[in-house]
């Protein structure tokens, strides 16, 4: 990612301000800087951002997992009725060997945790 100043902003900023305040307001906008669908450059206040093609990328990335997170319900309504099913057709077997395994893979993840800090 490359951010472009523009040299008369910058004079511009600096005469603004007062202590400072005026640059702050100035570097506050560049947060504000929107991201289009294409790659180029949307100057705004005398800023512009050129992101690289790894970058789209993985913005495309990003916002194709975030979309499916969205989409997906809190709780998969198939699966607990297909265990529901199985469980009353007696057909639900639990693997007591996979359950020992779970428990004991969070519980050294929580030690690994709780020792790092």
């Amino acid at each position: 990612m490359k951010i472009h100043q523009d040299a008369n902003v910058i004079a511009a900023a600096k005469e603004k301000s007062v202590g400072g305040v005026g640059r702050n307001k100035n570097i506050e906008k560049l947060g504000q800087i929107q991201l289009g669908d294409d790659e180029s450059s949307n100057p705004v206040d005398g800023y512009s951002v050129d992101l690289s093609a790894s970058a789209m990328e993985a913005k495309q990335a990003y916002e194709k997992a975030r979309h499916l997170a969205l989409a997906t319900p809190a709780v998969r309504e198939d699966k607990v009725r297909e265990f529901r099913e199985r469980i009353k057709g007696g057909n639900y077997a639990v693997d007591s060997g996979k359950v020992a395994d779970g428990i004991l893979r969070e519980a050294v993840k929580d030690h690994l945790s709780a020792s790092s800090i």
